[in-house]
């Protein structure tokens, strides 16, 4: 799979392509059904096969805010771990923290997924919203949908703007704005 990499300055708000070009979008689905989509609930019966990749996005903020880069490098996939360094894993974690602060809090029953198509592979987005000291984030994990959804195969990080609903901002994100 073909990987897109970018690090923008701090006005585009700290953005991360790790994620795969070419979608396609199938199915989306989030946590919330009022105004407020920083919100826990448990998964519904259409999204419950998804948990894995809630538990996988859940850890991957763990890890984010605990500075476990390491851990976080491995739990790429094997083609974003040849082209993505522990160092560049590293840059992006210290560009983010030196920007937007340190994690605050996210809910780990808080959760947005969409579905989709990349380089002719069925993937699924999982979406946080992850409070920094400075600003709120979307964190977007990509995992094959192959039923595990245990390894990140794209990564995208970017700002979440006031009063923006989480699946108006992977929209917005996913099709290339910031």
């Amino acid at each position: 799979m073909k990987s897109v990499r970018t690090f923008p300055s701090l006005a585009a708000m700290y953005v991360c392509c790790l994620v795969l070009s070419a979608c396609e979008f199938t199915y989306s689905g989030n946590s919330s059904s009022g105004d407020n989509d920083y919100f826990e609930e448990p998964l519904s019966s259409i999204v419950e096969k998804y948990d894995p990749a809630l538990q996988s996005s859940n850890m991957f903020v763990s890890r984010f805010r605990d500075d476990q880069i390491k851990a976080l490098h491995d739990s790429l996939s094997a083609p974003l771990k040849e082209a993505v360094s522990i160092e560049e894993i590293r840059a992006l974690h210290d560009k983010i923290i030196n920007g937007a602060g340190e994690i605050s809090e996210f809910l780990p029953q808080q959760w947005a997924f969409r579905s989709g198509v990349e380089d002719g592979h069925d993937v699924i987005y999982s979406t946080k919203i992850v409070v920094h000291e400075k600003t709120e984030l979307f964190y977007i994990l990509v995992f094959l949908d192959d039923g595990k959804y245990e390894r990140i195969h794209g990564i995208k990080i970017e700002n979440r703007y006031p009063g923006e609903g989480v699946m108006a901002g992977v929209e917005r994100i996913l099709n290339g704005g910031s």
